[in-house]
C-alpha cells in the first residue's frame, strides 16, 4: 500500500504543480517527500562543523538612515535571536554559538568610527569566527508617489560571509543580494496598521529571509503572512 501511495504520488506530481504554479524547486520538495528525506529547502550556506562564534553585523546606505532612522540595530538583533533559535534547533549545528547583538552594539558605541573596519576587523575584535555581513540599501517605508500614505517597505539586501581567520578575513559566502519587499506586491494605508506594528512585521520577515541563508526552511514558509 506504501509503495502504491507512492507510485500515485509519483504520477500525480506534475499535474499538482502545474495546478498550483510551484517554483522550480517544487519537484525536488515532492521527491525528498516521497523518498522520507527532509522536505525543507536547504541554506544557501552551510557552517561547517562546530564549534563556531558567529556575528552578525548589519549597515545601511546614508539615505536609509535618514528616512526611516538607524534600522541596523533593530535588524541586527532581530537576525542574532532568530539565527540562535533556528540554528539551536538544528542537531546537526550543536556547538556553533550566535554572538549576541547587544554585545555587538556596545562595542559599536565605544568605536564610532566602526563603519570604517572590514568585517573581519569587526569580528576580530569581537572574538568571532564568522561574520554575517548584512547590508541595506535604498530602503523606502513608503510607495512613491502616494504622500506617505501607503506603507510597502522595499530595499536592496546583500548578504555575504567572512571568515575571521587570517590577516583580512576569507569571503567564504561572496556577496549575494535580494530585493526584499513587504507586503508582497500590495501596499497598506497607514489608516489599516499602526506604524510601529509594521516596522516590527517588516522587520521579522526580513530578519527571516536573511536567515533562510543559513538554515532550511519550510518549502512555502512565510507565505499568507503579510499583515491584513
Amino acid at each position: 500500500m506504501r509503495a502504491l501511495s507512492r507510485c500515485l504520488w509519483i504520477g500525480c506530481s506534475p499535474l499538482v504543480l502545474c495546478l498550483t504554479g510551484c517554483s522550480v524547486l517544487a519537484p525536488f520538495y515532492f521527491v525528498a517527500v516521497m523518498l522520507g528525506m527532509d522536505n525543507r529547502i536547504p541554506p544557501r550556506f552551510q557552517f561547517p562543523d562546530g564549534p563556531h562564534r558567529i556575528l552578525v553585523v548589519t549597515t545601511s546606505d546614508l539615505g536609509t538612515q535618514v528616512d526611516v532612522g538607524h534600522i541596523e540595530r533593530e535588524l541586527n538583533e532581530k537576525v542574532a535571536r532568530l539565527l540562535f533559535e533556528r540554528l539551536s534547533a538544528e542537531r546537526k549545528f550543536k556547538g556553533i554559538q550566535v554572538i549576541k547583538a547587544s554585545k555587538l552594539a556596545r562595542w559599536q558605541d565605544e568605536h564610532p568610527d566602526w563603519h570604517g573596519k572590514s568585517p573581519a576587523e569587526i569580528g576580530r575584535a569581537l572574538e568571532a569566527d564568522y561574520v554575517i555581513f548584512v547590508e541595506i540599501d535604498n530602503f523606502t517605508l513608503f510607495e512613491d508617489g502616494a504622500n506617505r500614505q501607503l506603507l510597502q517597505a522595499k530595499a536592496e539586501v546583500s548578504v555575504s560571509v567572512v571568515r575571521v581567520e587570517g590577516e583580512g578575513g576569507e569571503v567564504v559566502f561572496p556577496r549575494d543580494t535580494f530585493n526584499f519587499e513587504f507586503p508582497k506586491g500590495r501596499s497598506i494605508h497607514i489608516s489599516d496598521i499602526t506604524p510601529n506594528r509594521f516596522r516590527r512585521e517588516m522587520l521579522q520577515r526580513l530578519a527571516e529571509q536573511i536567515v533562510w541563508y543559513f538554515v532550511p526552511h519550510e518549502f512555502g514558509e512565510g507565505f499568507g503572512r503579510d499583515p491584513m
